[in-house]
């Protein structure tokens, strides 16, 4: 046929990358997660929308216009285990005016990452499951 082939039929990481962004013909990231995209299509319809990754960073969640979210990537029972001990110092990161567009991005992004995850964790400790299934020693946001 005449058809595009994928690229790096043989490499782990090449197919990795391909199963994440649904783009194998192409060997960069250029064209963003999957998920991330059906993500930015949703939001140009005005409908509110999230996109995450449970496992840490991943290409999958990220869009053009919506960013992937972190959730569990640590396996642990909180969202963010050492929050209280850093408080200070994280309130001290994002309530500082650093005079660099950089570091005012980076302590802007900081700030919404941390608060998502903390409300994220919230909300999933108040849900309720509303079916009667039920999976034993199963735990959403520790390590299965």
């Amino acid at each position: 046929g005449t058809g595009e082939t994928c690229q790096g039929l043989f490499s782990h990481a090449d197919q990795q990358r391909a199963a994440e962004t649904l783009t194998c013909q192409y060997s960069t990231a250029e064209f963003k997660g999957a998920g991330g995209r059906m993500a930015d299509a949703v939001a140009a319809k005005d409908f509110k929308t999230q996109s995450f990754s449970l496992r840490g960073q991943a290409t999958w969640p990220q869009g053009f216009d919506v960013s992937g979210e972190v959730l569990g990537s640590s396996g642990g029972e909180s969202a963010f285990p050492e929050y209280e001990r850093l408080k200070d110092i994280i309130d001290n990161i994002t309530g500082t005016q650093h005079g660099n567009i950089y570091c005012e991005e980076y302590a802007k992004r900081f700030q919404q990452s941390i608060s998502f995850n903390l409300g994220l964790e919230k909300q999933l400790e108040n849900a309720e499951l509303q079916t009667a299934y039920e999976i034993s020693g199963y735990h959403p946001l520790r390590s299965q």
